[in-house]
């Protein structure tokens, strides 16, 4: 009984002219919204090329061996700008823009009963905090 009741109102709604009319709306908006995003991403995606050849022009200078890589890190590991963020604007505030990869060269000690190590930190990602407004 209460399937053909939900049945016949969907039905209603789906063939009533106010809902295609909502319909129409939201995709013409959807298609403006896009084309006036078109230039944000375009230029956001320079920016993010700019930051990629930088960051692959560092690690070639940088990684004369694969030890000096692995101690030092990648550095600055840069979030692709979402070609879909027309859809839903609003939280990239939130996000990482880059996450570091990266050691400050500390040196640690291990120490047993009749050895002692130094060594230094492999390198590890560091997340900035993207507004110092929230806290976790």
């Amino acid at each position: 009984m209460i399937f053909h009741i939900v049945k016949r109102e969907l039905y209603d709604h789906l063939s009533s002219l106010r809902f295609a009319l909502t319909t129409l709306l939201i995709l013409i908006l959807m298609i403006v919204n896009a084309v006036a995003y078109l230039g944000e991403y375009k230029q956001q995606m320079n920016i993010y090329q700019k930051n990629i050849a930088a960051t692959h022009n560092r690690l070639k200078r940088h990684s004369d061996t694969l030890y000096h890589l692995v101690l030092k890190g990648p550095g600055d590991l840069h979030k692709k700008p979402s070609p879909l963020a027309f859809c839903a604007d609003g939280g990239k505030d939130l996000l990482f823009r880059h996450v570091r990869g990266g050691t400050a060269s500390r040196t640690r000690r291990w120490e047993g009963e009749n050895t002692s190590y130094r060594f230094t930190e492999i390198w590890r990602l560091v997340y900035p905090q993207a507004s110092p407004d929230l806290i976790f």
